[in-house]
Order: C-alpha cells, then sequence, then structure tokens
C-alpha cells in the first residue's frame, strides 16, 4: 500500500479487524467506519459519474448487491432482468433517463446528477413490489426488503451515501463492528 502510494497510486482497503486506523491517520488517509450507528453510510445505487453507461453500470452495481444478500450468482435471465428493468424505471423516475417509445433511452442533463439525488434501493424494491404479476419481481422485492424501509439494515444501505472519496489518495474502509456483530452472511453483504 505505501509503495503504491509512493508511486502516485490511489489505494482503498477493507479493515475487517480494525488494524489499520493508525495506519491511514498516519498517511493523511480517509478511514471510513461502516455499519456502526454513528459510522458512515453507503447508498448502494449511488451514482457512478464517472461511468460511460449510467444504466448498465448501476444495473451491475444493483446485481452485485443482489447476489450478495442471495449468496450465489444472479446470471443474465429473468431476475437480471427484472433488476436492470426496476434499475431503469428509478433512473427515469429521477429523470435521469428519458425512455422513448422505440424501447432505447436516452441520458437526461447528466451534468446536473449528484450522487446524493441517486436512487435508494427502497426505490428499487418499491418498483419491483408494483410487478406484482412477475414472480421473479416479487422473489427479489422479498429478498432486498429487510434492507429498506423498516428492515434492520434500512439505516445502513437505504439512504445517501455520506461520504466522497474521489479525490482521497488512501482510503480504508473500516468493518470491525460488523465482523465482530454480525453473522457471515451480513459481513459479506457489507463487503
Amino acid at each position: 500500500m505505501t509503495s503504491a502510494m509512493i508511486a502516485g497510486g490511489r489505494v482503498m482497503a477493507v479493515d475487517i479487524e480494525g488494524e489499520m486506523e493508525e495506519y491511514c491517520r498516519y498517511y493523511g488517509g480517509r478511514y471510513i467506519e461502516v455499519g456502526t450507528p454513528n459510522g458512515e453510510l453507503i447508498n448502494v445505487m449511488d451514482i457512478q459519474l464517472d461511468t460511460d453507461d449510467p444504466l448498465i453500470g448501476g444495473t451491475e452495481q444493483l446485481v452485485a448487491f443482489a447476489e450478495s444478500v442471495r449468496g450465489a450468482a444472479i446470471n443474465p435471465g429473468p431476475e437480471w432482468n427484472v433488476l436492470a428493468d426496476a434499475y431503469k424505471r428509478a433512473l427515469v423516475d429521477r429523470e435521469w433517463l428519458k425512455e422513448n417509445y422505440d424501447g432505447s433511452y436516452e441520458v437526461l442533463n447528466r451534468n446536473g446528477w449528484k450522487s446524493e439525488d441517486a436512487p435508494l434501493l427502497g426505490d428499487i424494491v418499491d418498483i419491483l413490489r408494483r410487478a406484482q404479476t412477475n414472480p421473479d419481481a416479487f422473489s427479489m422485492s422479498q429478498m432486498l426488503a429487510q434492507y429498506v424501509g423498516n428492515g434492520v439494515y434500512a439505516s445502513y444501505f437505504n439512504r445517501p451515501t455520506t461520504f466522497n472519496i474521489r479525490n482521497e489518495r488512501l482510503v480504508i474502509f473500516g468493518l470491525k463492528h460488523v465482523n465482530t456483530h454480525s453473522s457471515s452472511n451480513q459481513l459479506r453483504v457489507y463487503l
């Protein structure tokens, strides 16, 4: 890590045991404590401002989160498609995308996008719930429900991200609290 920083690179690490906080402070990095009552919050649907295609990037992010919750891969197919459609609808609702009559879409006012305005996981779950006739959408909404609304983890995953690391050289995500107070399944979701 030190060599990478000396060479001018950016370093991001995950600290599961809480042993890297002093190292981070010594080198002027940003230590982000996740999963504590007073820790930083992460919106898993946070937009990737530097991505070429926000729809593809956001869909992949949503699918990756759903895979971590499930503990198994979600391959392209019906479940992937309902997640992709829900994400697209969330961006249309935010007026970041416009869906054309032929099913294509166009990105609207990308310069006005702000991370804090990104769709939340709760928006995705609401969209999935409205597709009641689709069993895959219902299944996905049920699986993700614990991370939204009154769910156990809603306060950590269903709020805007509270930090910006775009210009940081060294970032360490501290997960000691999650590691010591959660199951291995919950730790996997945080990771």
